[in-house]
């Protein structure tokens, strides 16, 4: 097994997102999971074999691996389980020559909301928002699909089995109003930042619809702004595919991918669905539904009827790992904690898995991990992933570390009863498929 481990001139960037993402369609909606767009282009660099590799990202979020991947000429792939996010992602595909066309499709689809429609008793829309205000929200979201998606057949897309129909630009008025929500909803953020809270009955936003319309219109101008660029307008047409999947069961034929770019959900309990509920509850998604996205995520806080067994292929760091976890005398370690733990390492697993599968001999795996702790026990994400890699026959080419200081971990105060550091280690970690 050849195994480089990169050092300070590295031709690979910190992946923590920076200024970068203050900029272009990087800025168009804050993810809290993201990376940077300089990592991605320095992983194609040294990883992509040719010009004209499929390049894959299976938890696709905000999509900056699909972005640039495309617009450096790649075929790229992107799947995520969460509609919301296939949505973002999607987004920033958008074709800049679009550009001054923006402003009146807005119009055409102000327009549209503004004609009434009765407010549905279940508005998921209404957990948050006054009868109104919900119901003007959900009137744009209805003007956007009638107009620039389906015409004769209304559905939430939540609902429907598959995103192929919502184009780039339809997905670019979605996120404007994504940004609306989160704009309006701020006062119910928490420290979490992968968190929102519900409001009280009298607590719920409103907004007069004049006001409400002149917000998306500042959203999609904000957003439209950075369509106007030299850079922006070099891109090129490209070749993508979003979709919603699962990163265990990919629509992708077997050993037809050159290169994955990519970055796991954290092992640290993140409810990466909870943050994006008002915009799922946008994409007509009930609670009852949420929390069923919320079951099917890798690293969900929610507890599954049947907890996995143990794999010898999870190697003995992530084996010692939940050992010690099960034996840990903290409060519902063995109750709780321990299972979350293990549905975590056997949705990686079977992730992991799925990659292989979809990767050609010989084919690149690039991947963005976080170490994190349970009490005083340490979760060694990269060293678990890399024994993982082995059990699949995959050879380490590359690693680099990055130290951290942004993590969920550090917004836990009692963490810190058990000596743990005050920062983290984030890892790039590269593979090879040996076969």
């Amino acid at each position: 097994m050849i195994k480089e481990v990169l050092c300070a001139n590295t031709p690979i960037r910190n992946p923590k997102r920076g200024k970068e993402s203050r900029v272009g369609r990087a800025s168009w909606y804050r993810y809290y999971a993201g990376f940077s767009t300089t990592f991605v282009q320095d992983a194609l660099t040294y990883a992509a074999p040719n010009a004209h590799a499929r390049i894959l990202d299976p938890w696709v979020g905000s999509g900056t691996t699909t972005e640039i991947a495309a617009a450096q000429g790649f075929e790229a792939l992107g799947y995520d389980i969460n509609p919301a996010m296939v949505i973002v992602a999607k987004a920033r595909l958008l074709d800049p020559t679009v550009h001054p066309s923006l402003p009146s499709i807005l119009d055409d689809l102000l327009s549209k909301a503004a004609q009434r429609r009765p407010v549905e008793p279940a508005e998921p829309l209404a957990q948050w928002f006054t009868t109104g205000t919900a119901g003007a929200l959900r009137q744009f979201e209805h003007a956007v699909q009638t107009l620039l998606i389906n015409p004769r057949d209304y559905r939430p897309l939540f609902e429907l089995p598959t995103l192929n129909q919502v184009s780039s630009l339809a997905a670019f008025f979605y996120v404007a109003a994504f940004r609306v929500l989160r704009e309006l909803l701020c006062s119910f953020g928490t420290t979490n930042p992968t968190w929102i809270k519900l409001p009280g009955t009298d607590e719920r936003v409103t907004v007069p619809e004049k006001r409400l319309h002149a917000i998306l219109r500042e959203a999609v101008n904000a957003m439209a702004n950075h369509l106007k660029t030299p850079e922006q307008r070099a891109v090129s047409r490209c070749s993508a595919t979003i979709e919603k999947a699962t990163s265990s069961s990919l629509p992708i034929s077997d050993c037809s991918i050159d290169t994955v770019i990519s970055s796991p959900p954290y092992c640290t309990r993140i409810d990466y669905v909870n943050k994006t509920s008002p915009e799922l509850a946008l994409l007509g998604a009930t609670s009852v539904a949420v929390k069923r996205l919320r079951d099917q995520m890798i690293g969900t806080p929610t507890i599954h009827k049947a907890t996995p067994e143990v794999e010898t292929a999870w190697g003995p760091t992530c084996n010692a790992a939940v050992d010690a976890i099960a034996r840990h005398t903290s409060y519902a370690s063995k109750s709780y904690y321990w299972k979350t733990y293990m549905q975590y390492f056997h949705g990686l697993g079977a992730s992991l898995r799925e990659i292989d599968r979809t990767l050609k001999a010989a084919g690149r795996c690039m991947l963005v991990v976080q170490d994190s702790y349970f009490k005083d026990v340490h979760i060694d994400l990269a060293k678990i992933i890399e024994e993982m890699g082995q059990a699949l026959g995959w050879g380490s080419f590359t690693r680099a570390d990055f130290p951290t200081k942004k993590t969920i971990v550090g917004l836990n105060t009692h963490a810190r009863d058990y000596g743990n550091p005050k920062q983290s280690i984030e890892t790039v970690l590269g593979f090879r498929k040996e076969r």
